[in-house]
């Protein structure tokens, strides 16, 4: 999936969960953070914190969580959302390969709605999962940019 914070993407992944529970596995970063740092923010204190190095372990400790639970449910047989921005592939390229060697098609959803609905989305949040505004903005033209490189993609669909 591909969009910014409150486009939709983790509500569309708990709709295909609950149609056909059991079959699938959704993956996000926000549930890892708070699993492991207590909240979505603990995660981003230490990452953005005074220590670099903690900051990219930590980052580090959090791929490698995602990119194994990504493995062990392909390897299951599950069927896998990762519902995540998706903005720029470096950010999801582990993921890329694996599907890639293993055959599996990818069915990309875009999710873009306008600003102003991201924005009622987000002062609707609880501050604790507000992403700061600034890199909600950023995402959304991100994403809206002529060169996106979901624009290049083998079966996309825009949702919203």
């Amino acid at each position: 999936m591909v969009g910014a914070p409150g486009s939709g993407k983790s509500t569309y992944a708990k709709g295909l969960y609950d149609g056909e529970p059991g079959r699938w596995i959704i993956l996000e970063l926000d549930k890892w953070r708070e699993a492991m740092w207590g909240t979505r923010q603990g995660y981003f204190d230490v990452y953005r914190g005074p220590d670099i190095e903690i900051g990219l372990n930590a980052r580090a400790m959090l791929s490698a969580v995602q990119e194994a639970a990504y493995v062990n449910a392909l390897e299951l047989g599950f069927n896998v959302v990762l519902s995540e921005c998706h903005v720029t592939p470096s950010t999801f390229s582990h993921e890329l390969t694996e599907a890639t060697e293993r055959g599996i098609e990818i069915e990309w959803k875009v999710f873009n709605p306008s600003l102003s609905v991201l924005w009622q989305r987000h002062v609707g949040r609880p501050a604790e999962h507000q992403p700061p505004w600034g890199v909600v903005e950023d995402l959304h033209h991100i994403i809206n940019s002529p060169d996106a490189w979901w624009r290049q993609a083998k079966n996309v669909e825009i949702v919203g």
